[in-house]
């Protein structure tokens, strides 16, 4: 009988997955260290029953679970650096809501799979979220598995947390955060001043300005740094947070119409899910945004442009990414009166965020991509051209003048509370090629538009303060 269940252990294990390595903790760097986060002690795991577990056989084992889950976090916090307390100090303190399932499983006894989101908000304001497996009874092999590192350290490390300890370390007069310190309503900022084409590029606290809601709009974010067969594509996941957070504030998207794929959850087969959500979800009359910052690859006889997914490989193009042209079709095919596509990837293979197999000679002759009648395509670069990072290589440059340029309110050339896809490209535009001849390198954003996108669309409205 031990040896049957041995084995059935084995299969399960097999069949819950091939989990990675549990991630370490990423202890917090000087400016975050004390900084108070409340965790609400208030979690219910949703469950979920399989087979012969049902709920009578699995609410005791549930409900432990809950108390479980938050101690866990709790400590991982405290083990990280950051001072974990129950309850907000104030409005604007840090929260971290915690959500999640629990599927409940019959070997042997009852076992549980935990799955969590955490949602790191402000004042109401999401800064950074991450879902994934956090334990697993019965994973690999009959052994217990759990990672909460690699949850933690996705927020912990967010853009959204940093921009957040910037501010508030500001508002206490360059003070760390300590508790009751520095909790203070965030400082008003100035208004933007836009800079002359030719300036440099200078790293700056960002904060979007709010923006009309738009209840039927809908994004797709998408940012690969880290890739599993390719050389980093350095800043593309701030690139990718940046533009999420324009997305709710700026573009006025709902929460519920916002999807993000990041690093290890941007799949080929990630990517496809999302976009097969977007024609699932979006209505009639709608809008789509979608932002993508990662490599790109070229085919290296045809020249066909492709976008290249965290599991990409180099060798095999073709079958292994997304064809451009394809991903503007599946925007096509959605309800959306309009589509709205920022891409920040090249496809000469030349460098930059750009792949080709080794071997291959670079500079490949890359054919346009052909966007169809509602849908518009924005482009880092053009043609056989680098798309490069801003001079700190902290962020992709082209993302960083659109975050400026529409999130900040600076493309809006005529003070009218708008900013249309023509001010943005005209804005955007020269600045990318000034800064990126400075850094000895041509790039030219490109803009590509179907009939039914005009130019003149309006991307943002209502632009009011920070």
């Amino acid at each position: 009988m031990k040896a049957r269940l041995g084995a059935l252990g084995l299969l399960l294990g097999a069949v819950g997955g091939c989990y990675p390595e549990p991630a370490a903790l990423l202890k917090a760097p000087p400016a975050m260290a004390g900084l108070p986060v409340a965790v609400v002690d208030d979690l219910k795991l949703a469950p979920i029953y399989e087979g012969e577990a049902t709920a009578e056989k699995c609410a005791g084992l549930i409900a432990a679970r809950n108390h479980k889950v938050v101690e866990r976090i709790r400590s991982k916090l405290l083990e990280a650096g950051y001072r974990v307390v129950t309850q907000p100090a104030s409005k604007d303190a840090l929260v971290l809501e915690v959500s999640g399932t629990a599927l409940c499983r019959p070997v042997g006894s009852m076992m549980l799979r935990v799955e969590l989101t955490l949602a790191l908000k402000a004042d109401g304001r999401l800064l950074a979220q991450s879902s994934g497996e956090a334990e697993d009874d019965f994973a690999i092999q009959n052994r217990y598995y759990e990672d909460y590192g690699r949850l933690l350290n996705s927020v912990t490390t967010s853009l959204g947390l940093a921009e957040y300890a910037a501010a508030k370390a500001s508002d206490a007069g360059g003070a760390k955060p300590d508790g009751a310190q520095g909790l203070a309503a965030m400082p008003a900022a100035a208004p933007p001043v836009a800079a002359p084409p030719g300036a440099a590029v200078a790293p700056t606290a960002f904060a979007p300005r709010s923006g009309a809601t738009q209840p039927a709009a809908f994004a797709l974010v998408i940012g690969i740094e880290k890739y599993r067969d390719a050389a980093p594509a350095t800043g593309a996941r701030a690139d990718a947070e940046r533009f999420a957070e324009i997305a709710r504030k700026t573009l006025g998207i709902p929460e519920d119409n916002l999807r993000s794929a990041l690093e290890e959850r941007a799949t080929k087969g990630d990517i496809e899910k999302q976009l097969a959500w977007l024609k699932l979800n979006v209505p009639a009359g709608g809008r789509v945004y979608l932002f993508f910052s990662g490599h790109g690859a070229p085919n290296p006889s045809a020249g066909t442009p492709f976008l290249f997914p965290y599991d990409g490989d180099p060798k095999y193009v073709d079958s292994t990414a997304l064809p451009l042209d394809g991903v503007l079709k599946a925007l096509e095919a959605t309800k959306a009166r309009e589509a709205i596509a920022f891409v920040d990837s090249c496809f000469s293979g030349a460098g930059g965020r750009s792949v080709l197999p080794k071997g291959t000679r670079p500079l490949v002759k890359v054919k346009d991509a052909a966007p169809g009648a509602r849908v518009a395509l924005f482009s880092a670069a053009s043609g056989s051209e680098i798309s490069g990072p801003t001079r700190d290589g902290d962020r992709g440059l082209f993302s960083k003048l659109v975050a400026d340029g529409l999130g900040s309110g600076q493309a809006d050339a005529n003070a009218d509370g708008k900013v249309t896809l023509q001010e943005l490209v005209d804005w955007v535009k020269p600045r990318v090629a000034s800064e990126a001849r400075r850094d000895g390198r041509e790039q030219t954003p490109s803009l590509a538009a179907g009939s039914g996108a005009s130019a003149g669309l309006v991307v943002a409205s209502g632009l009011g303060g920070k």
